[in-house]
């Protein structure tokens, strides 16, 4: 595991109690919206555009188990070219 995601694995750990609803936001262009449909079928997404329009705010909550979880879901997302980790 990289180190960015031990330090958020350690913060993640202190803030939550498991299982936990965690909130989250990413930035993305606004044509990578099916990939983000795609990667996560199951979760209710909420976008909102940005003022211009070529980047969409992307936010959906998710029971997860663990801190791991959490860090598997950024991990995929940041696969996704272009897209803004929040």
């Amino acid at each position: 595991m990289a180190d960015k995601w031990l330090k958020m694995k350690a913060l993640l750990e202190n803030e939550y109690d498991w299982p936990a609803s965690y909130r989250f936001k990413f930035i993305i262009p606004k044509d990578k919206e099916k990939e983000i449909e795609l990667m996560f079928p199951k979760e209710k997404i909420e976008y909102r555009a940005s003022k211009k329009g070529n980047y969409l705010s992307v936010n959906f909550q998710k029971l997860c188990q663990n801190s791991e979880e959490i860090i598997h879901i950024y991990e995929l997302a940041s696969t996704i070219k272009g897209l803004i980790l929040l």
